[in-house]
């Protein structure tokens, strides 16, 4: 009976095998190259994202940031960054958008 596993085993890994070399017998396909830019200036990202403190020192927005500008360079892309108006700290416990409601509908009187 352990010979039927093995020989089972051989022949089904050997028909895997082969299924995966003719799968790729015309080679593998080759992806396109990138491209670079990918848009001319008509794309507008708007990314919301608590600038912290320290940034805030530096910057007046993170688009001047010099990595910001190079991404946009590059890829013509435009960067709009909504910041929240209360300023935070990098590891701040309390997130600078409004919470949810947590009340609960009460149900009306039967």
């Amino acid at each position: 009976m352990r010979n039927w596993h093995r020989l089972f085993s051989v022949a089904f890994a050997l028909l895997l095998g082969l299924t995966g070399t003719l799968a790729f017998a015309d080679g593998m396909p080759t992806p396109e190259p990138n491209v670079m830019p990918i848009a001319n200036g008509d794309i507008t990202l708007s990314i919301y994202v608590s600038m912290p403190n320290e940034a805030r020192q530096k910057y007046t927005t993170l688009a001047d940031h010099p990595v910001v500008k190079q991404i946009a360079a590059e890829t013509g892309l435009n960067f709009e960054f909504i910041i929240p108006r209360k300023a935070t700290t990098a590891l701040s416990s309390t997130p600078p958008w409004p919470r949810a409601s947590t009340r609960t509908a009460s149900r009306p009187a039967s």
